[in-house]
C-alpha cells in the first residue's frame, strides 16, 4: 500500500512545478540571479499587469455582489 502522504507531496510538487514553468512561459515572473550566484523569482511586468487586472475583476464582483 501506497502512504497517501508520499503521493499528496507528489502531486503538490509536480503541480507546483508545471505551474510555475507556465508563469515563466507566459512572461508573468522570471528568474534572476545576483552577483553572489543567488536565484531570485520575480514578477515581469506583464506579471505586474496581470496583478493589476485581476484586482480590478475582482473589485468589480465585489461591487457588484457576484
Amino acid at each position: 500500500m501506497v502512504d497517501k502522504q508520499i503521493v499528496l507531496d507528489f502531486l503538490l510538487r509536480n503541480s507546483f512545478s508545471e505551474y510555475y514553468k507556465e508563469l515563466i512561459l507566459k512572461d508573468l515572473i522570471k528568474e534572476v540571479t545576483d552577483d553572489q550566484g543567488r536565484k531570485y523569482i520575480t514578477l515581469t511586468d506583464n506579471g505586474f499587469k496581470y496583478i493589476e487586472k485581476y484586482k480590478l475583476i475582482l473589485g468589480f464582483i465585489d461591487e457588484f455582489d457576484l
